[in-house]
């Protein structure tokens, strides 16, 4: 349940004119402390620190660009945890 919420995460946060608040409220957490630190744990980065790297054109068509971007920093984040 908590990968499913916060994969829903990753494809929110692609989205900046969401706010983190807002995303963690539509992936169910009510407290976005909470939800920084479970994404923390989880990804071993903070959700904003995540969201920054976007280019400009990328935040204007996330729908376009966002999915192979965001599973590229996942992967880079995830090999520098190991490392």
């Amino acid at each position: 349940m908590e990968a499913r919420r916060l994969a829903r995460a990753l494809q929110l946060l692609a989205a900046p004119r969401l706010t983190l608040k807002q995303v963690a409220d539509a992936c169910g957490y009510r407290d976005s402390l909470y939800f920084s630190r479970v994404f923390l744990r989880h990804f071993g980065t903070r959700p904003g620190s995540f969201r920054a790297p976007l280019a400009p054109s990328e935040r204007s068509r996330p729908s376009e660009a966002s999915p192979q971007t965001q599973d590229a920093r996942l992967e880079d984040t995830r090999q520098e945890n190991l490392i």
